[in-house]
């Protein structure tokens, strides 16, 4: 290895670049922004990268020319020295290698397994178990980690790897230390190009799909070496918006460039993209986070629900695919049914427990079993409940009525419906012409309602952020033993009873 005095030789002779700047400023784009890369989801999203101490900037540079995959790199351009100075290679596989492909990150690759549990089960058919061995655990399972998938690392020529999801460059992470070089300063955005179906006069932009970087033509006056989408069209033989690519000498290459004109001039927003004309949009890259497990079942109410699945509840189609049945749900209810305060200014975060969620099904069950055949929870937000007619919101809705057709005063259907409990649409008989209608909404309702056409659970998906209870017996209203030791059971009853009654709105 070179002296620490060679190296600051190296470093000096490397060039006339400035320390925040980059040696080929053709290629390579200082960002705003003072720090180490980073990807769109800030400080913490790092980019997938390899490193190495003591090189200069200019044999920095020079891995990444090197390099056909190459996003760009970071260099510690306020070391005291080149011999503590760390270089970054950003780029997709810098990091390593996974014998297994599609597993793009050490983390995914080594997380690789299964669980003696069924209902654990790793997505996209077990290539993604990030989460799921903790899940499997909390579940009281067995894991068992792939003897087969291997995750080899970067080591070459004094080279380590930095593993990372992210393959883009944003921003820098505030680190006055170093300085990021980007070559494509664009590659965090959203894109909108033109599409195979995108009409042009003549098809002269045929397999073009976005902008060239640079425009020319010397026909028309100022059309020359024109950055990005020209506001105004370079042609002079019509309206559109045609360029010539500068980097081919006789205009042979013409390209269309509406979709990315508008789409830049409207702030690259979705709605600025005209893909009802054939234009194609693309979001912007986000930072991955792997999906937190949900903890396990809290209440263990083995007398009434089987054994906690993991995943959120879902039923079946005709073709066994799996779909989401009827429901309600809500992220803001307390344990008694009654709308939390939460989420407003001063305000805590609206999140259910998995006690207040099966409370809710509890007091379902009370007004009628079965009328919450099961509940799937996530830790910190959503509790949803499921069954055939839970969508329907008997018991949250005000006045209920069943009239005659075009008549909203008394009659036989508003007398029948009165008898029999005036709260069910079953209890209006529409099929001899009356008209039932659920009413307004209660003003407080904490619930929120949603048909699928489909009305039994049947399992569950792999998100391992939900944990689906199905109840044992839909034909009677059992309770909670773990529950009834803190009263919550009775308080659960007796909202139920209360809603049967018709005494809460």
């Amino acid at each position: 290895m070179a002296s620490k005095a060679a190296l600051v030789v190296l470093a000096l002779a490397a060039g006339t670049a400035a320390a925040a700047d980059p040696i080929n400023t053709d290629k390579y784009t200082a960002i705003a922004e003072a720090g180490a890369c980073r990807g769109n989801g800030g400080s913490s999203d790092k980019v997938n990268s390899k490193y190495k101490l003591g090189l200069t900037q200019a044999e920095c540079e020079t891995e990444c020319d090197s390099i056909s995959t190459c996003l760009g790199y970071a260099y510690q351009t306020g070391a005291s020295d080149v011999a503590s100075a760390y270089c970054l290679i950003h780029g997709p596989g810098l990091a390593g290698t996974c014998s297994d492909a599609a597993l793009d990150t050490q983390e995914k690759c080594e997380a690789k397994g299964t669980c003696s549990i069924a209902s654990v089960a790793c997505a996209d058919s077990g290539t993604y178990c990030l989460g799921v061995e903790e899940a499997c655990t909390n579940l009281g399972g067995t894991w068992t980690k792939s003897a087969t998938t291997v995750w080899t690392a970067t080591s070459d020529n004094g080279w380590e790897g930095d593993s990372h999801p992210t393959t883009h460059i944003a921003a820098g992470n505030g680190n006055a230390d170093y300085t990021c070089f980007d070559i494509d300063p664009d590659d965090h955005d959203a894109t909108c190009v033109n599409g195979d179906s995108h009409a042009s006069p003549a098809g002269n932009h045929a397999g073009y799909k976005e902008c060239a970087a640079n425009w020319t033509d010397t026909s028309v006056s100022g059309c020359v070496n024109i950055e990005g989408c020209p506001a105004t069209p370079c042609n002079s033989d019509d309206s559109e918006a045609w360029c010539c690519n500068a980097h081919v000498d006789d205009c042979s290459e013409w390209h269309y460039c509406g979709c990315e004109r508008d789409f830049e001039a409207g702030g690259k927003e979705e709605s600025a993209c005209d893909t009802a004309a054939g234009c194609v949009y693309t979001a912007a890259p986000k930072m991955e986070t792997p999906a937190t497990p949900h903890p396990g079942d809290a209440l263990h109410c083995d007398n009434v629900y089987q054994e906690g699945q993991s995943g959120a509840c879902r039923g079946q189609d005709s073709s066994g695919g799996q779909v989401s049945t009827n429901q309600k749900y809500s992220k803001s209810c307390n344990e008694d049914g009654t709308k939390k305060e939460c989420g407003g200014t001063d305000q805590p975060a609206c999140e259910m427990t998995q006690a207040e969620c099966e409370a809710g099904c509890a007091a379902e069950n009370a007004i009628a079993p079965g009328r919450c055949q099961a509940y799937h929870h996530k830790p910190g937000g959503w509790c949803t409940m499921f069954g055939p007619t839970i969508h329907e919101g008997i018991g949250w809705e005000a006045n209920p009525t069943c009239v005659e057709p075009a008549s909203a005063g008394p009659g036989t259907c508003e007398s029948a419906f009165t008898a029999a409990s005036g709260t069910a649409e079953a209890d209006c008989n529409t099929a001899g012409g009356c008209v039932y209608s659920k009413g307004a909404a209660a003003a407080d309702s904490c619930w929120s309602y949603w048909s699928s056409g489909y009305t039994e659970v049947t399992g569950t998906n792999t998100n391992i952020e939900y944990m689906c209870f199905m109840l044992i017996d839909t034909t009677v209203n059992n309770v909670c033993g773990n529950l009834a030791s803190d009263g919550a059971a009775a308080q659960t009853l007796a909202f139920g009873a209360a809603l049967a009654a018709g005494l809460l709105a």
